[in-house]
């Protein structure tokens, strides 16, 4: 890497304070860093970043902006928080859970119940509920048709709810604008897993995109960030994702 293109319309002042960042030349005699003031928040984050969502064109304008945290619990909450705000009617997709059952395993449907399956939510899986609505940003959660911009990652708006197909737009990338049909999918755990209750989960490969882990958001870019209880160890990582200092709120 020879040039920050990024960062670079942040002007020089921002792109030495990465330098610095990255450095560790801003750490006091404790190990800590000391964020200027002009970067933090004094209210609500979700308020601060998204405000009242009132029409269509405010949630589009929502598509470079994010809320990043460390912790899954925290964005899933986030995220349900800015989904509120929107006027749209709610819409709730569960998924439909089934255990796996090897011809070498006895049938485990009796040891597991549906309620106890629904509850889980194990790495590379989607929590068993999702709640939409019309305008939302949702993030792709697995490579669809990786040569029409459907990736893992991909942010896209939420036109038309059906059943079992969801109509949205790619919100970002060389594909913005395309309309694409997304559909459920089934997350099946991986060949290495040895735990005793293995299961498959039919549901849609997308989650809500207004709050995001900050290892999900790596290699993203954003007009506008909130951090929420940010470790000390990913501030380098969340100020790259902005081109400058004020696009991000701490």
């Amino acid at each position: 890497l020879t040039k920050n293109v990024r960062a670079s319309s942040g002007g020089i002042g921002w792109s030495n304070f990465l330098i610095q960042l990255g450095n560790g030349e801003l750490q006091n005699d404790s190990n800590e860093v000391k964020v200027p003031d002009d970067m933090l928040s004094s209210v609500d984050i979700a308020d601060e970043i998204f405000g009242d969502i009132v029409s269509l064109e405010d949630m589009s304008a929502a598509v470079g902006k994010a809320i990043l945290t460390p912790r899954n619990i925290d964005f899933l909450e986030m995220n349900n928080k800015v989904l509120s705000k929107l006027p749209e009617q709610e819409k709730i997709y569960r998924s439909i859970d089934e255990v796996m059952n090897d011809e070498t395993e006895a049938n485990n449907d009796t040891e597991y119940s549906l309620e106890f399956l629904n509850s889980l939510t194990p790495q590379g899986y989607p929590p068993h509920e999702l709640h939409l609505k019309k305008g939302a940003v949702i993030m792709l959660l697995r490579n669809l048709r990786v040569n029409q911009g459907l990736c893992n990652g991909t942010r896209l708006t939420v036109e038309h709810m059906d059943r079992y197909i969801l109509g949205c737009k790619i919100a970002t990338g060389a594909n913005k604008g395309q309309y694409v049909l997304i559909p459920r999918i089934i997350f099946r755990p991986p060949a290495y897993d040895t735990s005793p209750c293995r299961f498959k989960r039919k549901r849609f490969p997308v989650r809500l995109a207004y709050a995001m882990t900050i290892n999900k958001s790596q290699g993203q870019t954003f007009n506008w960030v909130e951090t929420y209880r940010l470790q000390k160890s990913k501030l380098r990582v969340v100020q790259s994702m902005v081109t400058g200092a004020d696009d991000k709120v701490i």
